[in-house]
């Protein structure tokens, strides 16, 4: 499979609940699908009109292909999708979560080294003692020579869903 095919149904996957762009700049970073989510919740009490509490939950998911995959390449992405959740979560009292999933796509295989980075990465960020929630980053590597999915441990938890996308051919 090659990388445009493997975008039209990552393209596909997202569209059924997310709001999608393709082929644009965030944060001056060029990403080929920028995916987003966005839920409000609520408890209420008696009515509808009598509301307890409510919370909003987000996911943010860049896409973006390499041609040849190298370690500055992978750790320029980490810093965007770190950047992500100071310029684009909006922390405040009703907020919950924010999950970034940065995804990255290439034809070749990764070196041991990449594996290893990805693996590695963890990144939680807590909003005013967590009062005002938090934000998780997911990090992926789709080898698409390998037919491979390698994640850090906070992308394990959607590891299926890209592992059945990349066997759905």
């Amino acid at each position: 499979m090659n990388t445009n095919d493997y975008l039209l149904l990552l393209e596909k996957m997202y569209s059924k609940h997310f709001t999608i762009e393709k082929d644009v700049k965030v944060l001056d970073y060029p990403i080929n699908i920028y995916a987003r989510y966005s839920d409000v919740g609520g408890r209420t009490f008696v009515t509808q009109n009598d509301i307890i509490d409510k919370f909003e939950v987000n996911e943010f998911c860049f896409i973006k292909s390499f041609d040849e995959l190298n370690l500055n390449d992978i750790n320029d992405f980490i810093i965007f999708l770190k950047s992500t959740t100071e310029k684009i979560v909006n922390p405040n009292r009703d907020h919950k979560s924010t999950t970034i999933t940065g995804i990255v796509v290439s034809e070749n295989s990764a070196s041991d080294e990449i594996i290893k980075t990805i693996s590695k990465f963890k990144f939680t960020k807590a909003y005013l003692f967590y009062l005002h929630g938090w934000s998780d980053i997911r990090l992926i590597l789709i080898d698409l020579q390998n037919s491979s999915i390698i994640t850090n441990k906070e992308g394990a938890k959607v590891k299926k869903v890209y592992q059945n996308t990349l066997l759905n051919k």
